[in-house]
C-alpha cells in the first residue's frame, strides 16, 4: 500500500473518531464517565487496517481534537481517556498479534474495553486514594465486556463490508 493511501485511510478514520467522540460527549449519560465509546470503532479499524502506528495515530487525533472540540482538553476526562485508551490500544495490539486467530476482532475489542475501564479505575485510585474504589471493579469489567462487544461487532461488520482490503496491518 502506498504511503499516500495509508495517510488518507488513517486521516479518514481519525476524522471519524473525532466526530464520534465529540458527538458522544454531548449525549447525556446516566453517569458523567459512562460512555459507549463509539470512537473506539475508528481506533480498532485503524489498528486492524494499518497496524499499531495507524491505531495510535487515530487514537491521538481522536483524543486531542475530540477533547478540544468538546471542551475537555487537559481536563480530568482527558487524562482518564489518555490513560485508558493508551493501555487499551497496547492490550488490543498485543492480543491481536499474539492470539489472532483464533481471537477475533470482537475478542480483541472486549479485551480493549475491559482494560480501558480497569485502567481508568486505577487512575481514579491514584488521584483519589480511597481503598473502597476497587469495589467498582466488577461493574467496570461488566461495562467493558458489553461496550467492547458492541464496538467489536460493529467493527467486524465494517471490515466484512470492505471487500478486498488487507486486514493484517504492520
Amino acid at each position: 500500500m502506498e504511503l499516500r493511501d495509508r495517510i488518507k485511510g488513517i486521516s479518514l478514520l481519525a476524522a471519524l473518531g473525532v466526530v464520534l467522540y465529540t458527538m458522544e460527549n454531548f449525549i447525556p449519560s446516566p453517569l458523567p464517565w459512562l460512555r459507549l465509546g463509539l470512537s473506539n470503532i475508528a481506533i480498532l479499524l485503524g489498528l486492524y487496517l494499518y497496524g499499531l502506528k495507524g491505531g495510535l495515530w487515530v487514537f491521538l487525533f481522536k483524543l486531542f481534537l475530540g477533547s478540544l472540540f468538546s471542551g475537555r482538553l487537559f481536563s480530568p476526562f482527558f487524562f482518564f481517556t489518555l490513560g485508558g485508551g493508551g493501555v487499551s490500544l497496547f492490550i488490543m495490539w498485543s492480543a491481536w498479534k499474539l492470539f489472532s486467530p483464533p481471537l477475533s476482532i470482537v475478542g480483541v475489542s472486549i479485551l480493549g474495553g475491559v482494560s480501558h475501564n480497569i485502567t481508568q479505575l486505577f487512575i481514579a485510585y491514584l488521584l483519589f486514594p480511597y481503598s473502597q474504589l476497587f469495589i467498582l471493579t466488577p461493574i467496570f469489567t461488566l461495562l467493558g465486556l458489553v461496550t467492547g462487544s458492541i464496538i467489536g461487532i460493529i467493527s467486524l461488520m465494517v471490515l466484512n463490508k470492505m471487500e478486498g482490503v488487507c486486514i493484517r496491518g504492520g
